[in-house]
């Protein structure tokens, strides 16, 4: 592939993820020698693409059928491939720089020139021979393996997951990298199995992302729950109870609440939540995607040092004022004799609130994790989650909600 090609073809496949498509393709057979021969480590294009999903190898084994619960279920190993029948590509780009999804992932130095650039593959599957795809022939079953058949084992995953969800995942690799670091998603192939292949130096599995399996095999149920959009409802119900005082203090409690967002994909927004006289908080519903925690702040700004004046109402000079001291009064409002006696108070009353310092100042936390369904933090609370019915834009939705109230 020419360098003229590349650029071409990169150009169509960021105009792909543009349009919300989701591109796939093989990591390659021959693992680092990637069949060129001349004693480098190479990788394989278009798979190398930072707008392509890179697909490596695996190869399964010790596969096991066993009934549980009156269900039949699977279980297997899965390694590193690299066996008689090939091994998984993968390496480092001597092309494409470090996209910006891999800037944590911990791409390695390059075999050939120590340099940091695009590292694949992003994920793998099975690809061996030895625990390859059963394929008819006119007529005649073969076992067939290699990354290409990885490829369309999981278009055909996002496809199932685009029809469940109602919209299409669209570009992959920054939701990869981004679930990479949060468990659950991806069985971890780390058997510290390398690709080196026909005397050529590899990249060997290990924890967490590498140049040899990427992510590991995808857990299609896992992706599917952590792609969806959860809408996310909160209430707050009487939060200063918890702050004692007399009603004069109370009038001087400032309450505030906000919702921070745990969009995993966004710069944090975090969204105040109007309070209102009785303590309670308006209700708050947002949606997120890729959440894994709502948090919820409550500060109490509180002072303990305020001072209430009482006035008297006096006549001076023929006129008559509410005195609150020696060189302090105010003339009484004309209507004064038509206010009743709790509004006349109203009006002989002044509370000085002097500067609030940061020690005045009372916070509580809640964090909910949407994963465990875990309530934590300061403030007790209660939470709970439903599955709405379908409909044509996002079916099958999460939802959570919140009530959370100091006793």
């Amino acid at each position: 592939m020419t360098t003229a090609g590349i650029n071409v073809l990169t150009i169509l496949f960021l105009e792909a993820a543009w349009l919300g498509m989701t591109v796939f393709a093989s990591c390659g057979d021959k693992g680092s020698d990637s069949g060129v021969g001349d004693g480098k480590a190479h990788v394989q294009y278009p798979g190398s693409d930072p707008w392509v999903t890179s697909c490596g190898g695996t190869t399964i084994g010790n596969v096991l059928r066993i009934p549980i619960d009156n269900v039949r279920r699977w279980f297997f190993t899965e390694v590193t491939w690299n066996d008689g029948s090939g091994a998984t590509g993968g390496g480092v780009s001597d092309f494409f720089p470090v996209p910006y999804y891999q800037g944590d992932a911990g791409v390695p130095n390059s075999a050939n020139d120590n340099q940091q650039r695009r590292g694949v593959p992003d994920i793998a599957g099975n690809a061996s021979a030895n625990s390859g795809y059963l394929i008819s022939v006119q007529g005649t079953s073969t076992s067939f393996g290699g990354t290409s058949a990885v490829a369309p084992l999981y278009a055909g995953l996002i496809a199932v997951i685009n029809a469940r969800m109602g919209r299409p995942t669209g570009f992959l690799n920054n939701t990869l990298y981004v679930l990479g670091g949060e468990g659950g998603v991806f069985n971890d192939i780390n058997d510290g199995t390398s690709n080196a292949f026909n005397g050529v130096p590899g990249y060997t599995s290990g924890t967490g992302w590498d140049a040899c399996t990427g992510w590991g095999s995808i857990n299609g149920q896992a992706l599917l729950e952590a792609l969806r959009v959860v809408t996310v409802r909160v209430r707050i119900d009487n939060i200063r109870d918890l702050v004692p005082g007399t009603p004069e203090q109370m009038a001087l409690v400032q309450t505030n609440a906000r919702v921070k967002m745990g969009d995993l994909r966004t710069p944090r927004d975090d969204t105040y939540l109007t309070p209102f006289d009785d303590g309670n908080f308006e209700s708050f519903e947002k949606a997120f995607y890729l959440v894994r925690t709502i948090s919820i702040d409550i500060e109490i700004w509180r002072n303990t040092s305020q001072e209430v004046k009482h006035g008297q109402v006096e006549t001076i000079n023929g006129q008559r004022y509410i005195v609150f001291g020696p060189n302090e009064k105010y003339p009484v409002p004309p209507d004064w004799d038509r206010l009743t006696p709790v509004q006349q108070a109203e009006f002989s009353t002044i509370i000085i609130t002097p500067t609030v310092s940061p020690g005045m100042v009372e916070r509580f936390t809640l964090n909910y994790d949407l994963r465990t369904h875990q309530i934590s933090g300061d403030i007790t609370g209660s939470a709970g989650q439903q599955i709405h019915a379908p409909d044509p834009i996002n079916p099958f939705t999460p939802e959570i909600w919140f009530t959370i109230s100091q006793t």
